[in-house]
C-alpha cells in the first residue's frame, strides 16, 4: 500500500502543477489520517435501496456541499463512476454539509429527487460538525477519501475531476482486492 500511496504522490502532484507545494502537504497530512465518520445520520435511504457502507473494508468518502448547485449535480458523475466500481466490495459514504447551515434536509431531497436520483444513501453533516471535527479541506478537490476498515486515509483527490486520480482510486481498489484474495 505504501508503494500505491507513492504512485498517487507523485501522480497527484503531477495534475496539481509542480509548483503547488500546498498539495503535496495536503498529501502528506492526510496520509493514513483516521477520519470520523457519520453512522446514524443518514439523510434518507433512497427508494428503499438497502446498502451499509460503513460496514465495506474500503470505503470512498465524498463530502457534498448542500448549498451548492453544481457539487450537487456533480452526484449525477458519481452514479457514472460507481457503475465502475464492485459496490459489493466498496462502500460509498455522501456526506452532505452546509458551511452556513442554510440548507435544510428536505432542500436536499428535493433537488436530489429532481435533479439526481442517486439511489444511495446520504448522511447528514449540515450542522457542520463532522466537517469541522476531522477538519475537512476546504478545496473541492481535497474533500473525497478513499479509507480503510479503520478508517484511514489511503488516498485523498475527488475521482471525478481527474482521470488520473480516478485511475488512482482503481489501482488502489484493484489492489486491496488482490491482495485479500492471496
Amino acid at each position: 500500500m505504501k508503494k500505491l500511496f507513492i504512485l498517487f504522490l507523485s501522480g497527484f502532484l503531477t495534475f496539481c502543477n509542480s509548483k503547488e507545494r500546498p498539495a503535496t502537504e495536503m498529501v502528506n497530512n492526510w496520509k493514513a489520517k483516521r477520519l470520523e465518520l457519520p453512522l446514524d445520520s443518514i439523510i434518507f435511504n433512497a427508494q428503499g435501496v438497502l446498502t451499509k457502507p460503513h460496514e465495506k473494508d474500503l470505503k470512498i468518502l465524498s463530502l457534498i456541499n448542500g448549498g451548492c448547485g453544481s457539487c450537487i449535480e456533480d452526484l449525477a458523475k458519481w452514479k457514472t463512476f460507481m457503475g465502475n466500481i464492485d459496490t459489493s466490495k466498496v462502500g460509498f459514504i455522501f456526506l452532505v454539509y452546509s458551511e452556513d447551515g442554510t440548507v435544510s434536509k428536505q432542500e436536499f431531497k428535493n433537488k436530489d429527487s429532481l435533479y439526481i436520483n442517486l439511489k444511495y444513501p446520504y448522511y447528514d453533516d449540515l450542522s457542520y460538525t463532522l466537517f469541522l471535527k476531522n477538519n475537512f479541506p476546504s478545496k473541492k478537490l481535497f474533500q473525497t477519501f478513499l479509507i480503510n476498515q479503520e478508517n484511514e486515509v489511503q488516498v485523498i483527490g475527488n475521482p471525478l475531476m481527474s482521470s488520473e486520480i480516478s485511475n488512482l482510486y482503481k489501482t488502489a481498489i484493484d489492489s486491496r482486492k488482490r491482495g485479500n484474495n492471496e
